[in-house]
């Protein structure tokens, strides 16, 4: 008889537990075919690896540990590149400071060599940091803006659109 109360009182407990702590990060995740058109307005804001058929729309910050690791991984991966086109957003994670290391990075004569060249290293390196510029802020606004609408809430973060058969 008292295994019996045991299993129930634990029922019970995992029960209030499971309701009493919401989830950490409340995800309110668009449907693609409102995302991709909201993702199709900064396009043109995107650093570009790879040529393939597919799309793949990416939201990283250049200090975090996880994207670093992935744009080496693309960086150096032919195969990948010939299937997927990324399209790669710079998007701070706040816990990281990296506002002034995305501007610096999309200031740049050349900001996929730059971005490049600071993430698939396995230090941070430091970088020169730029000074304000309202074209490259109103770029770095409208990226976050589509962002926070999609809400993005880790990175990387990616989001896939194959290309349909015509």
């Amino acid at each position: 008889m008292v295994p019996i109360n045991r299993f129930l009182f634990l029922i019970l407990l995992l029960l209030t537990t499971s309701h009493a702590n919401p989830p950490l990060v409340e995800k309110k995740k668009l449907p693609l075919a409102q995302s991709l058109p909201l993702l199709q307005t900064i396009t043109k804001h995107a650093i570009s690896i790879g040529s393939g058929k597919t799309d793949v729309y990416v939201f990283v910050d250049p200090k975090c540990p996880r994207s670093r690791e992935f744009i080496t991984l693309i960086s150096n991966n032919k195969k990948m590149q010939s299937l997927y086109h990324y399209k790669i957003f710079l998007y701070e994670l706040k816990r990281f400071r990296t506002k002034e290391i995305i501007r610096s990075i999309y200031s740049s004569h050349n900001p996929k060599k730059t971005m490049l060249d600071f993430m698939t290293v396995k230090k941070v390196p430091t970088i020169k940091r730029s000074h304000p510029n309202k074209k490259i802020d109103a770029k770095i606004h409208a990226i976050n803006k589509i962002a926070q609408k999609i809400d993005v809430y880790k990175r990387p973060y990616l989001v896939l659109v194959k290309k349909r058969k015509p």
